[in-house]
């Protein structure tokens, strides 16, 4: 339903994700296109330009303007967005925008930070419709129907609506309905209560009760969903627009196909949907999505609760990241290019000694001095316990001495101008050290050992000094010169130490760079949320490393924010999920691994947090929400029947107890162990009575086999779920509870079962189709692919490997290629017959040079993706191939 809300259908949701990057904030984004808006919201973005002209009859407030509506239930804290150009008498378009579940409260504050809010924010100088933000304030009722027209808070809402429209000049023919996931179920439904009261209507991650259709298919409406949602199913948005369809409506519906729960991000950001806002009928229907644009949440207009990282548990080794002996040999033949060339040059302090000639005693003072060297290559390798070994080629060396100063005593005295000192020439000289890698303080610490950098005599020269000036008896610049030449061939051994003492440099270099790459993967702890409902934030960082002779491994822990603001908790430290990591699976290349053993104590935290529950009617399935039809639970209940048709139920579904997995027995996959699952049933006499009376409990312990498996849907996507489908055991017992006085004590416990087992299969097949994505990896040049994803003991893993390339023909006619890679030869003529393709399992991009009779053309082709010639305007080129 929202961040906070959502469903349990993966009771272990154990998903891979490694984006360690931010894609650009959504208001830059937004900003960015404020001059190009379309058509006629452009025109009146534009008309805010003359606010400033117009500041004698604008409003005294514009902008958030925070209001209050009162009744007999007290006052109501909402939002109005009142634009820079409004002009009271002048009809203004005006949205209604529904929040999601995570936002519910009376604070009025927390429906600004998801959805329609952050997008005006960045827009806020131009953005040209008046926005109504009220609030749901039952936080404990059900989600989907929160917004209804039939609760409290959608007739609210309705009340809210005509005190604006009574304060200001709302556009009656452009008054828009807008609500995302809890409140895009509202915005369906309000819609087909009022259907004469909205000139559009847009849903977003969400569906309608399929009873609605009739009321709904006349009405302008564009949906929109992302195929990747795992809190509300595509399945929702397609079975309703497939109805409204089937009911000669012509709604539009855009499907974002990489696209989450979040697709406010998409929808909101393109300009094309405002001005749909203002001429629906204008606009033909399709279902080809808008650009996806790289946004990310954005800026929140106020700060959410939950965005203060309060730290309250601690799991040591809740991931792994393995990088094998020959990846590590992949990195280092790209590594000359990436590592800055600050780390070989650089200034030199000043250098004094004293020297004893004939009897006199010389001071020599070297200033000015700088080194230079170029790295052409590198080699990385875990040689043993603990240790990483390091070579680096260097070439081309050479330490310019800026001036010499001697002086000596009766008065002799020599200055020299520049001294150049040349070193690897001829051939690399190889600069070798040691590291040993620990953890401390939460960072990674590298001690370097063993360090050893030998110049050859024969690749050792030293430049005759320029500028020469003498003082004193036999001070003549012959002798001065040779002297110095000679005495800087015999400082060679000091020139290796300095260029020793580069090491600490070289390694702080990159403990920086480690412990930031660390920094920026937050988004990796995701991985070890047990479920897709109030996801704290969540932090990593270093718990454990070590080095063998196959390669590096290094193991995460996570902390986890407080999810409750309201439930103050103490900061917690639980045992490692998994041993450290010497006892990580030992696979070649790069893997990454989750401990499932991190579910039980993030599980206990959202039971601790009071989060741990949702209403049957708020799961992705058919079958749970009969747990509130009067019909069936009086079969299963048969004392309830003495309440006739007027009786209410509610029912939740609420983890009492820690879930916990283990291995099977075969060793092939896992067992998630959900020993207190509880549905708890309570009920109303009718709709006048206010409080709700808890009668019986389900308690529930279940035993589910489970399979991770990696899903290609396309030649360069990989998704990482979690197979369901296996055999689950089940112990279903109800109860009444004491206070509760049956006249009738059965209750059919078989029926309940058989309700709940199938309810069961829905909730954890919901996502089937929604497996997480795993971005490939590209480090240093290097693109690599999720390969395999296995129970490696103690870990789900997923391997990494060279993604390849394909090229594909999809013309009606062969095509004729060379490629290279790297700068070599072009190879022989490819043939690609229509219909086929060729593969390339390379981790680097490669050339293609197509052959016509009349032209020759080469492109450059970056890994990881499939290329495909097609025919257009009868000319046969070569395209990127859609994902």
């Amino acid at each position: 339903m929202t961040r906070s809300t959502c469903r349990f259908v993966a009771l272990a949701a154990l998903v891979l994700s490694w984006a360690l990057a931010s894609a650009p904030s959504f208001a830059q984004v937004a900003s960015a296109r404020t001059n190009a808006l379309p058509g006629a919201i452009g025109r009146l973005a534009a008309e805010a330009n003359l606010a400033a002209a117009d500041a004698a009859v604008a409003p005294a407030t514009t902008g958030f303007v925070k209001r209050l509506f009162k009744d007999d239930d007290g006052d109501h804290k909402y939002t109005v967005f009142v634009p820079k150009n409004y002009k009271p008498g002048t009809p203004t378009p005006t949205i209604v925008f529904l929040h999601g579940a995570g936002e519910r409260g009376r604070d009025g504050d927390l429906p600004l930070v998801y959805g329609l809010a952050p997008y005006i924010k960045a827009r806020e100088a131009t953005f040209p419709f008046l926005a109504v933000f009220a609030q749901v304030e039952d936080t404990a009722g059900p989600i989907k129907t929160a917004w209804y027209s039939t609760s409290p808070d959608g007739q609210r809402l309705m009340k809210i609506l005509a005190a604006v429209e009574a304060d200001y000049t709302v556009d009656a023919k452009h008054l828009i309905l807008s609500g995302w996931s809890m409140g895009g179920y509202g915005a369906w439904e309000l819609a087909a209560a009022y259907p004469e009261k909205w000139s559009a209507v847009i849903p977003m991650a969400a569906g309608a009760p399929l009873a609605l259709t009739e009321r709904l298919k006349s009405l302008p409406i564009w949906a929109f969903h992302g195929a990747k949602d795992t809190a509300v199913p595509v399945r929702e948005s397609r079975k309703t627009i497939a109805a409204l369809r089937a009911a000669g409506g012509q709604p539009r519906y855009t499907e974002y196909p990489l696209a989450d729960h979040e697709v406010w991000i998409q929808a909101f950001g393109d300009d094309r949907l405002f001005a749909w806002m203002l001429a629906p009928a204008e606009t033909s229907i399709t279902d080809t999505p808008l650009p996806t644009m790289p946004t990310s949440r954005g800026t929140a207009v106020v700060t959410a609760p939950w965005s203060q990282f309060v730290p309250v548990l601690d799991i040591p080794n809740s991931l792994y990241v393995r990088v094998g002996n020959d990846l590590m040999s992949q990195i280092s033949a790209e590594l000359p290019r990436y590592l800055t060339t600050t780390s070989f040059s650089g200034s030199l302090p000043n250098v004094s000694q004293s020297t004893e000639v004939s009897g006199v005693t010389f001071n020599i003072t070297f200033s000015g001095l700088s080194y230079s060297a170029q790295l052409i290559s590198a080699n990385l390798r875990a040689v043993g316990p603990n240790r990483v070994s390091v070579a680096l080629g260097l070439s081309n060396g050479q330490v310019t001495i800026g001036g010499t100063s001697v002086v000596g005593s009766g008065r002799k005295s020599a200055s020299a101008g520049p001294i150049g000192i040349y070193m690897a020439r001829q051939a690399p000289v190889y600069l070798r050290f040691e590291l040993s890698p620990r953890i401390e303080g939460r960072q990674i610490r590298l001690s370097a050992s063993n360090a050893s950098f030998s110049i050859p005599p024969n690749d050792f020269s030293v430049s005759n000094p320029a500028g020469i000036s003498t003082s004193g008896l036999f001070m003549d610049a012959e002798t001065v010169s040779s002297s110095l030449v000679n005495g800087l061939y015999g400082s060679r051994g000091q020139i290796e130490q300095q260029v020793i003492g580069v090491v600490p440099q070289l390694v702080s270099q990159i403990e920086q760079q480690l412990n930031g790459y660390i920094g920026q993967g937050d988004k990796l702890a995701a991985a070890v949320w047990p479920l897709p409902v109030y996801q704290p934030a969540l932090r990593i960082w270093p718990s454990d490393i070590a080095a063998d002779a196959e390669g590096l491994t290094l193991c995460l822990g996570v902390t986890a924010s407080s999810i409750n603001p309201a439930k103050p908790m103490q900061w917690v430290i639980v045992p490692p999920a998994a041993p450290g990591a010497s006892a990580a699976p030992k696979l070649p290349g790069l893997s990454v691994g989750v401990s499932p053993q991190a579910v039980k104590p993030l599980s206990q935290l959202m039971i601790v947090s009071d989060v741990s529950r949702i209403h049957v009617q708020d799961t992705p399935t058919e079958t749970l929400p009969l747990f509130v039809d009067r019909a069936k639970m009086v079969e299963v209940f048969p004392d309830l029947a003495r309440y006739g048709d007027s009786l209410q139920l509610r029912a939740e579904l609420v983890i009492a107890d820690a879930i916990s997995v283990s291995e099977t027995k075969q060793d092939a996959g896992l067992v998630f162990d959900v020993p207190g699952l509880r549905v708890e049933m309570s009920l109303k006499p009718d709709a006048a009575t206010k409080t709700w009376q808890r009668f019986a409990n389900f308690d529930i312990a279940i035993l589910q086999n489970v399979e991770p498996r990696l899903r290609a849907p396309a030649y360069n996507v990989r998704e990482f779920l979690l197979d369901w489908a296996m055999p689950a055991k089940f112990e279903v017992k109800g109860a009444y509870l004491p206070d509760y006085k049956p006249m009738d004590e059965t209750i059919q416990e078989a029926l309940a079962t058989e309700l709940f087992t199938t309810g069961w299969r829905e909730f954890t097949t919901a996502g089937a189709d929604g497996g997480k994505s795993l971005a490939d990896l590209e480090m240093n040049g290097i693109r690599l692919r999720a390969a395999k994803v296995a129970w490696t003991k103690p870990y789900i893993t997923a391997q990494f490997a060279a993604p390849g390339m394909r090229i594909s023909n999809r013309a009606s006619e062969a095509v004729t290629y060379q490629t290279r890679a790297n700068g070599s030869a072009w190879s022989q003529d490819w043939k690609l017959a229509p219909g086929e393709f060729h593969d390339y399992p390379v981790p680097y991009g490669i050339q293609v040079r197509q052959m016509t009779p009349m032209a020759t053309s080469e492109l450059n082709l970056p890994p990881g993706s499939e290329f495909e010639f097609l025919k257009v305007d009868d000319k046969v080129n070569l395209f990127l191939a859609p994902k």
